[in-house]
């Protein structure tokens, strides 16, 4: 990856922290705060699962390696986050 991609990476990276950052500010604003924190336990599982999709489909971009092990860890992991925040909404 030459110095451009990288920049390009870093400044995109920046750019969608700030656009995530709003918009879960907009959501506490407009529903419940209990709610939009359990919700952020998905986030997890949505960046494992587009991490994931980009190795498979872009393999030259993203070079990332899953065995069927990490995987299994990765999704209980997943689960007990999303499930410990469903636990704040209950």
């Amino acid at each position: 990856m030459n110095k451009g991609h990288a920049i390009a990476i870093v400044i995109s990276d920046k750019a969608l922290g700030v656009v995530g950052v709003i918009l879960i500010q907009l959501a506490i604003a407009l529903g419940s705060v209990t709610l939009v924190n359990a919700l952020i336990g998905a986030q997890y599982a949505l960046m494992f699962l587009i991490i994931y999709l980009l190795t498979k489909l872009a393999p030259r971009i993203f070079k990332e390696t899953f065995s069927r092990s990490e995987i299994a860890m990765q999704t209980v992991a997943i689960v007990l986050v999303i499930i410990g925040s469903a636990l704040f909404v209950l």
